[in-house]
């Protein structure tokens, strides 16, 4: 096995091609059993390659392969030397993520302990900032949650500024868990008078009013949170009055003094820093509904919204389609924003990205939803491209409320014939996209499953189409994958157990690539659920024995855990998580015919 390891070694003679060797580890999951010894050396010895970039790589394969290599332990010691060795880059950082996400696999969670607890002392900053970020990320699954607690409270009083700083982001992971929730208060409390620059940064102070707008509602103290907050929209550093503005927004119905809590709002909204008054419009917009004076509010947006900055007028923007459904003019605020929709002025092509987003947000409660639609339309051919895919991909999100569905689809399809140029090779993939989410949604308002069928295939076909443009590969990748492997098992009852695997193991993959929000983590789990189900439905196909009529639903504990997690993606991915919820009965239907043969009827 070791020779094995070092073929493999002597073919990386540079590292582009250790690099192209690393990446073509990921796609071999299938013959990894058979090689695990071997591999592990492989990885061991490229995570500590010479080269900054094939060490990166490596640990992004480490990570996604950490389950398959025989020797965690050393694998978990490799992912600990990349942070102390480069704790001052993004691989540091990336090594950090990759050690919360193989915690639980690691099989001496108390040695694996010992070492994050150890390096809190580490004589380097940059280790103790990134290793007090871990203990707040692993806290809820540390044993010894009292050693972890009292070596954050330590960073807290850390001489270096950066090392508070990470301090306060590990207290947003672990505050929920964290038994002396008074102590954790008052260490916040504390940090919002800190004083001392971070080097070649900026101060602690605006990430405390950060934290406090996280952490505000489990607080125990909401009075003095309260007092912070405002007192902190007078501090003299304008990203300290921007935070804190911007968390007063976030967290307006927990606070104790709504009028006062307007006041502050309305008075940053005519700062003279361009950057206070983009969050003091960002808070309007989050807390309009619980304003007490929304004329006002509204008066606000709409200075703003003509803004001579155009980052005050995108934040502008972006509000007013928050608020929309509570604004008292909502005629003179689509009016707004058709009109920037023609904007020409500096900065316009900044804005239009978020004028197409804003009009997404409130396309269904908007006065004139054709007007709208043709306003995407004429942004999608922006010649600013992150304006003219926003565009495109609010195209599909509103779909389902377009007054002329056909004249909608047909917009869209325009699209994809959008010019043979390469550079337009995005637009196309986006207009694609919309279209497989837009049949997702199709797919999930079907009751017969031949029309689910169609639907579902369509959608696919348009994902498959979006992937094999260079934009928006992994995104349509992830969705490929996903509904391949609902494909397979409702419709394929010969589907082997390899290909769905191979599907999972891309979705996975995907994930892992593209630090995967929790929205696609957690349909992720509910497809590998199901597919769990499929499986041991399949084993039993060609079995020899008799059930009992109320022993054929064994597999539901899985339906159901996927149907919990669902709940946690359909109001963020609603078309993708409507159509596999559309399409658990007609799986169920189709395991239970594979099941019916055992049947035994009294």
């Amino acid at each position: 096995m070791i020779d094995q390891a070092k073929d493999l070694e002597g073919r990386s003679i540079y590292p582009r091609e250790r690099i192209k060797e690393i990446e073509q580890l990921g796609y071999e999951l299938s013959s990894l059993r058979d090689k695990q010894l071997a591999w592990s050396i492989f990885l061991h010895i490229l995570i500590n390659d010479e080269n900054y970039f094939v060490r990166y790589e490596a640990v992004d394969v480490l990570t996604f392969l950490f389950s398959c290599i025989s020797d965690k332990q050393r694998g978990w010691s490799d992912l600990i030397k990349r942070v102390v060795s480069d704790q001052g880059n993004d691989l540091g950082s990336n090594a950090v993520y990759a050690l919360c996400y193989v915690f639980p696999q690691v099989p001496d969670k108390e040695q694996a302990w010992n070492d994050l607890h150890k390096l809190t002392f580490h004589e380097n900053y940059h280790v103790r900032y990134w290793i007090g970020i871990l203990i707040g990320y692993l806290f809820s699954k540390l044993s010894d949650k009292k050693q972890a607690w009292d070596d954050l409270h330590r960073l807290a009083d850390d001489n270096e500024s950066l090392v508070r700083l990470g301090f306060l982001s590990a207290l947003k992971s672990a505050f929920s868990h964290i038994q002396d929730k008074q102590q954790a208060s008052e260490d916040l409390h504390r940090l919002t008078y800190d004083d001392h620059k971070l080097k070649e940064s900026s101060d602690v102070r605006p990430h405390a009013a950060g934290t406090l707008g996280y952490l505000f509602p489990q607080l125990p103290d909401k009075q003095q949170a309260w007092d912070d907050l405002h007192r902190l929209t007078y501090d003299q550093e304008s990203w300290v009055r921007y935070m804190a503005v911007s968390s007063i927004g976030d967290v307006f119905p927990y606070l104790p003094d709504k009028e006062q809590a307007w006041e502050d709002i309305h008075r940053l909204s005519n700062e003279k820093e361009y950057n206070v008054r983009e969050f003091a419009a960002e808070a309007i917009g989050t807390a309009f509904q619980y304003l007490p004076d929304k004329e006002q509010a509204w008066e606000d947006l709409h200075r703003l919204i003509d803004n001579e900055k155009y980052d005050v007028r995108e934040f502008a923007t972006e509000a007013i389609g928050t608020a929309f459904p509570y604004l008292p003019d909502q005629q003179q605020a689509w009016e707004d924003l058709h009109k920037l929709t023609f904007d020409d002025s500096e900065g316009c092509e900044y804005v239009n990205y978020h004028i197409a987003s804003a009009i997404g947000t409130a396309f269904q409660y908007l006065p004139d939803k054709e007007q709208a639609w043709n306003d995407l339309c004429r942004l999608a051919h922006d010649e600013f491209w992150d304006s003219s895919h926003k565009a495109i991909e609010v195209l599909g999100s509103v779909f389902i409320h377009v007054p002329n569905e056909q004249q909608a689809l047909n917009d869209l399809y325009k699209l994809t014939q959008y010019g043979d140029e390469e550079e337009n090779g995005d637009v196309r993939a986006y207009a694609y996209y919309s279209l497989g989410n837009i049949y997702l949604y199709k797919a999930s308002q079907c009751r017969y499953i031949e029309n689910y069928k169609d639907e579902l295939e369509k959608a696919i076909a348009y994902f498959e189409k979006s992937g094999q443009k260079q934009c928006y590969e992994d995104q349509s990748h992830f969705n490929l994958c996903l509904f391949r492997a609902l494909h397979a098992m409702i419709f394929n009852k010969q589907v082997r157990n390899e290909d769905l695997n191979k599907y999972l193991g891309c979705i996975k993959s995907i994930i892992q690539i593209l630090r995967a929000d929790k929205h696609k983590k957690l349909l992720f789990g509910a497809i590998e659920n199901l597919a769990t189900a499929f499986k041991q439905v399949k084993y039993l196909e060609d079995k020899d024995f008799k059930i009992a009529e109320n022993e054929l639903t064994f597999y539901r504990k899985h339906f159901d855990y996927a149907a919990e997690l669902m709940r946690g993606t359909e109001e963020k991915l609603p078309f993708v998580t409507g159509a596999i919820i559309s399409g658990m009965p007609f799986l169920e239907r189709n395991m239970k015919e594979i099941l019916s043969n055992h049947l035994e009827f009294n």
